[in-house]
């Protein structure tokens, strides 16, 4: 009876099976020394054949507040250090900025020849950026590292010397364009303003020039109507005297009086004849009646009267409806008003705008071209020495290659080994 059990079995199985790897991997270990010896003796020969990299390494960090001084001092646009720098960092990874570097080393011909076959986003496979890890953001501490790699050392220090111009260059470009979109902004609508608050000055003259000439044409009709009034008062006033004098002239004929006398009261004696009133020939006062006069005064005044055409000369009031009936026909107010072409001037809060355009234009007309959203610590020189990194790269992997293909092939020869002994061994016997 057999007491051993089949997990012991395999397990022994698989001990001696592994054994026997390990016995055939040694039996054939300069197979496997071999190959991996050739694989690194042509990793090495390759290291030789590739064209050696060099990398040139520039520095940038955020501008000083001097650099933001004219983009911040008009008010109209606020830019912290931090903004500054995190968009000169966006120019350096944009497509935009990347391009430009490249036709602008294109056309400056020093390299022109190694760039003939390229398109910009080959040469832009050489650009790493070493930028600050996105949860912390961008602060005035924080520099970032700008590499090109290339195998001319000297296309490596242009091209990231270019590069960091370039980037910088568009993204004060973009501030300015910003500042000054801004600034005519709101420079059109302060002269929008003027525009309206002058229409509307001239507008209000319009409406007071009107106001003054209808209540000019009102005030005419006023007195005018005044002015006829009072004439028709004046005529009746006359008519009303003509028709008193007859009276008294009638009385005056009646009485026998002819020249002016007063009226005085005589005793009635034995001296009065017919006892008829005795008078003193003398001109009538104030308070007698007017038939005293007598009918050759009264006549007279009966009949100038009678042939007087206008009363006006009679009345002082008439003189003053006429004097300013005479004024009404001149508004000074409305001819000054009408006379005016420019209202700017009595336009209240226009000079305050004006004062603020004229701001905004000395801004518009200001030289930002030393704008710099970032500073260069110092221009990239090409680099003396290429990289090694590639290089000992290339070793390991043809290293490791080898070891892993002098493994397979050892392993493939101990898997094969029964075979061809067999096959050996049937020939041998056929013979």
């Amino acid at each position: 009876m057999n007491n051993e059990s089949p997990r012991s079995s395999t397990y022994a199985e698989n001990e001696i099976d592994l054994l026997a790897l390990l016995d055939g991997l040694w039996a054939r270990k300069w197979l496997i020394v071999g190959v991996t010896a050739i694989a690194t003796a042509l990793g090495v020969l390759a290291t030789f054949l590739v064209a050696p990299t060099y990398r040139a390494d520039v520095q940038v960090r955020p501008p000083d507040l001097s650099d933001l001084i004219l983009i911040n001092q008009s008010g109209m646009f606020k830019l912290s250090v931090e903004q500054a720098f995190q968009r000169g960092i966006h120019e350096l990874e944009s497509q935009r900025s990347r391009r430009m570097a490249f036709e602008a080393i294109r056309q400056d011909g020093l390299h022109a020849g190694k760039l003939e076959n390229w398109d910009w986003r080959q040469f832009a496979r050489g650009i790493s950026l070493n930028l600050p890890a996105p949860a912390t953001g961008v602060s005035t501490r924080d520099y970032v590292t700008a590499s090109y790699q290339s195998g001319d050392p000297e296309l490596a220090a242009t091209a990231i010397n270019k590069l960091v111009e370039v980037a910088n260059t568009n993204a004060a470009d973009t501030i300015i364009g910003e500042l000054r979109y801004s600034l005519e902004t709101r420079a059109e609508l302060l002269r929008e303003q003027i525009r309206q608050a002058i229409d509307l000055a001239s507008l209000e003259n319009n409406y007071r020039i009107t106001q003054l000439e209808e209540a000019n044409r009102l005030r005419a009709l006023q007195l005018q109507d005044l002015l006829a009034s009072l004439r028709a008062k004046n005529k009746q006033l006359r008519q009303d005297r003509i028709a008193l004098l007859e009276e008294a002239f009638r009385i005056a004929s009646d009485l026998g009086i002819e020249e002016p006398e007063a009226l005085m009261q005589v005793g009635i004696g034995d001296g009065g004849k017919d006892g008829r009133l005795a008078g003193l020939a003398y001109i009538a006062g104030d308070g007698d009646p007017e038939y005293l006069r007598g009918t050759r005064m009264l006549g007279a005044e009966i009949a100038a009267l009678k042939a007087r055409k206008s009363d006006d000369f009679s009345s002082r009031e008439i003189r003053d409806v006429e004097q300013e009936l005479a004024l009404l026909e001149h508004n000074r107010e409305a001819e000054i008003l009408e006379a005016r072409e420019d209202n700017t001037a009595f336009v209240e809060g226009v000079s305050d705008l004006r004062e603020e355009l004229r701001l905004l234009r000395a801004y518009l007309d200001q030289d930002y071209s030393a704008l710099r959203v970032m500073r260069l610590e110092e221009p990239a020189d090409p680099p003396k020495y290429p990289m090694n990194s590639g290089k000992l790269r290339i070793v390991a992997i043809a290293l490791v290659a080898g070891g892993t293909l002098g493994v397979l092939l050892a392993l493939l020869a101990n898997a094969t080994a029964p075979m061809r002994r067999s096959l050996k061994a049937s020939s041998g016997t056929d013979t």
